[in-house]
């Protein structure tokens, strides 16, 4: 395994990628992802491979690119730390640029014990 790439940032990128796009396309192909997080498609390529060997995602026949189950955990936790994140700096009055931006950084750098104790403290923002 090397959980040292799904854990990274990039990994996570890649996986809140597919589980936001999944909910907007039937098939999410690695173009889609790269296209999504504005990077090439070899870049794409390497960390899915990454990320298949450590049963994040599958690929389908046609493909497209599925999350695992422990794959999907992982990005559910990505995508509410960012939400949480944007709308929390949002709330602080901070650009929406900036905001988007800020909240890709800071969801990679909050643990997910340090992460419930903020939602506890702040509330669902």
């Amino acid at each position: 395994m090397n959980n040292e790439i799904s854990t990274s940032r990039a990994g996570e990128d890649l996986l809140e990628a597919v589980y936001i796009l999944s909910k907007k396309y039937y098939c999410v192909r690695s173009v889609d992802v790269a296209a999504y997080l504005d990077i090439t498609k070899a870049t794409v390529s390497r960390t899915t491979k990454f990320l298949m060997a450590d049963a994040m995602i599958v690929k389908d026949e046609d493909g497209g690119i599925k999350l695992t189950e422990s794959g999907r955990i992982i990005a559910e936790e990505v995508y509410n730390k960012h939400c949480f994140f944007r709308q929390w700096l949002l709330d602080a009055d901070v650009e929406p640029e900036v905001a988007e931006r800020e909240a890709c950084q800071l969801e990679h750098m909050i643990s997910g014990d340090t992460f419930e104790k903020l939602k506890k403290a702040y509330g669902n923002v």
